[in-house]
């Protein structure tokens, strides 16, 4: 069942308020009705939690009109029904522009709190809706403003709607310069037909959303920007808007390029594997058919190739070794002997340790090098 909803029903006939009652909670297992007397009995049930208020006009002391008013001074959008026997245009009227949700004339018979129901479920239905679309918004407004990354939103046609001032430092123009624009002023020229192959499969669903693009700035400068999209959808199901964080990360590229550099012209390798029994290994980088003999491709096909490279004397001890490092969330630092594809042995040094990928999965990687040459000490049981 869905949520429930509590109705305050106001009237001052005793009778009929155990009738609406019994025949409301009846006619919809949604509904559970609290009952009052009089306006000053509603207003102390008001803070009951009440999602739809249903008020007869004609009652001593206060009518249904005066009842609203003071409703709307605490709840100014809490649904309020005047179901009333005192039925005129001039009510109706007043009943309107006082600001009621929905008016009622009481009729005879059993059939009107079937209908009286209907109001009620969907004049709650709107207002929880309005209500969640209301802070929907704020959550997106306050994203927006306080988001350390760049924002930009788009429409439904991919135009610039607003921008926050991060992202107006990455990209270099101001908000009124890109406002009403398309995504064609900001992204590099080489870059604009796989953006716009991206927006497409994303607005397709075929897309995460994620995606580096070139950024080309205001002054003409190229940056790399890590692009992570999200679609918000209307009411109807249809299309309400983008939002694309954004991060200049053109220096953690720069730097990835000179380390992979300064990697592919070490002595020796980097690597990852897996956390199995074979150590299947994912990656290997740098020097690694000078050290090994066996090419990089050989040794990501082969595990037994990668298993046999520690000499048999020492396989043993490199496993405690690294077990243990494992088991106490520590790196590790070894040196050990490897047979190289022609037989021979070499002295390596190896530091790694455990890490955990961003999707989750744990890997080993590390730095072998070769050491053969140094008086670095021997291997220690």
């Amino acid at each position: 069942m869905r949520g429930e909803i509590r109705v305050l029903h106001v009237d001052d006939e005793p009778s009929l308020v155990e009738l609406s009652k019994t025949f409301l909670e009846r006619v919809n297992d949604r509904l559970r009705v609290e009952t009052a007397t009089g306006v000053l009995e509603g207003k102390e049930l008001l803070d009951n939690g009440i999602d739809c208020v249903v008020s007869d006009f004609d009652m001593p002391g206060a009518n249904g009109l005066e009842f609203l008013s003071t409703v709307r001074a605490s709840y100014p959008s809490l649904p309020f029904i005047l179901f009333t026997g005192k039925g005129s245009e001039e009510i109706a009227s007043k009943a309107i522009s006082a600001g009621v949700t929905d008016y009622l004339q009481k009729e005879h018979g059993t059939d009107q709190y079937t209908v009286l129901a209907n109001r009620i479920e969907n004049a709650v239905e709107q207002h929880r809706s309005k209500l969640a679309l209301e802070r929907s918004q704020q959550r997106l407004d306050l994203f927006f403003e306080h988001s350390p990354l760049g924002v930009i939103e788009w429409d439904s046609e991919i135009r610039i709607r607003r921008v926050n001032e991060a992202a107006t430092d990455i990209v270099g123009y101001s908000e009124r310069e890109l406002v009403g624009d398309s995504w064609q002023s900001i992204v590099s020229a080489d870059e604009r037909t796989r953006f716009e192959s991206n927006m497409t499969a994303l607005l397709e669903g075929r897309s995460s959303g994620r995606e580096l693009f070139k950024i080309r700035r205001k002054d003409g400068t190229i940056r790399n920007c890590e692009w992570n999209d999200h679609l918000v959808m209307g009411d109807g199901g249809e299309l309400s808007r983008v939002f694309s964080q954004i991060q200049d990360v053109t220096e953690r590229y720069e730097n990835r390029r000179r380390l992979e550099a300064l990697i592919d012209n070490l002595p020796g390798m980097v690597y990852q594997h897996r956390d199995d029994d074979e150590w299947t290994l994912e990656l290997i980088r740098g020097s690694c058919e000078a050290l090994t003999g066996y090419t990089a491709e050989e040794l990501l096909e082969n595990v037994e190739i990668a298993e046999r490279l520690i000499h048999p004397d020492d396989r043993d001890w490199v496993r405690r070794q690294t077990d243990a490092s494992k088991a106490e969330g520590e790196d590790f630092d070894l040196i050990y002997r490897i047979i190289d594809k022609d037989g021979t042995v070499r002295r390596v040094w190896e530091r790694g340790g455990m890490i955990v990928t961003p999707d989750g999965d744990s890997l080993h990687e590390g730095l072998l090098i070769d050491i053969t040459d140094l008086d670095v000490g021997t291997l220690e049981e």
